[in-house]
């Protein structure tokens, strides 16, 4: 009886300890929840966040933008232009390329969003400055199926796996033309729209390197390395330098599309903290702004709120 006794005790008390911990969790969630609303305020904008050890996503703000609309992705989708280049074997990443601000590449121009250009550049600078010209040349290395079935395996025209209500697929229709291969690979295409819950996925996924549910492949291999020193290295000095929550040591990548030359912009910000080892991934999306500018510092402020609720 005394043996019963015990063992019964030992039960309650794991239970026990695993009811508080949740009712903690919650409680730390509705928090968050609450503080970002607020970061959130006065943006017309949608916020995501996921926590990477349970793959689902712990805070939307906006969740009818977040999930059921789809726009442009611009830079962000740089990433996965990156990954794509990688992957063909058709590209050195360490190999320079001179951005002069203006270029050719099969008889079409192209510009670089710095005028004067960012000189010498591999994939690791171009993650971080967001070089176009770079993304550009090393397209031009690439077939458009190359960068295709890339994006088609990240889920780019599907509904996530976070299997969230109203859930738009977004765009990703093909063409023969191709040149299309170019606008694809800097998120301008027309046939190409993504919702900010795909691109808080993808970020997923990058940060897990791979490990996540629906990935189609693991990262870890040394040769992503140049990408995931990109993405700090633009967290720390490049495009996306104003998320640097220093407590947090996150990395990630900006986006800016504009639809028309001085057009009005849209500002993307995806990325992940603490970069060695990654806890949380998370996306920004604002209908009107820049990703260096307007973007990036409401994702250091996400990140400040993660911190005070999750480490003190």
């Amino acid at each position: 009886m005394r043996k019963k006794r015990i063992i019964l005790f030992i039960i309650l008390i794991l239970y026990g300890n695993s009811l508080f911990s949740r009712s903690e969790d919650e409680t730390r969630r509705k928090t968050l929840q609450k503080k970002c609303e607020a970061v959130m305020a006065d943006i017309e904008g949608c916020l995501g966040i996921v926590d990477l050890k349970s793959q689902k996503v712990i805070t939307a703000v906006n969740s009818p933008l977040l999930v059921s609309q789809s726009f442009k992705p611009g830079s962000v989708i740089k990433i996965l232009t990156a990954i794509a280049a990688i992957n063909s074997g058709k590209v050195n990443p360490d190999e320079l390329y001179k951005c002069s601000g203006k270029a050719q590449f099969d008889e079409l121009s192209f510009d670089c969003w710095l005028p004067k250009g960012h000189a010498n550049m591999n994939l690791t600078e171009a993650i971080a400055q967001s070089c176009n010209l770079y993304f550009y040349n090393i397209t031009s290395k690439l077939d458009i199926e190359d960068i295709r079935n890339v994006f088609q395996k990240f889920g780019i025209g599907k509904k996530t796996l976070f299997d969230l209500p109203g859930e738009n697929p977004g765009l990703f229709n093909k063409t023969d033309n191709k040149l299309e291969k170019y606008y694809l690979a800097l998120g301008r295409s027309e046939n190409l729209l993504v919702t900010p819950l795909q691109m808080l996925y993808i970020i997923s996924v990058i940060a897990s390197k791979g490990y996540f549910a629906g990935s189609p492949f693991p990262l870890d291999n040394p040769k992503y390395s140049p990408l995931y020193r990109g993405l700090r290295k633009s967290a720390l000095e490049g495009t996306a330098r104003e998320s640097n929550f220093l407590k947090m040591k996150p990395a990630g990548k900006t986006g800016t599309f504009a639809g028309k030359f001085k057009s009005k912009t849209s500002a993307w910000f995806a990325g992940y903290a603490p970069n060695d080892k990654p806890e949380i991934a998370i996306v920004i999306f604002i209908k009107e702004g820049r990703g260096a500018t307007n973007a990036a510092p409401i994702a250091k402020k996400v990140f400040k709120c993660y911190y005070d609720i999750y480490y003190r």
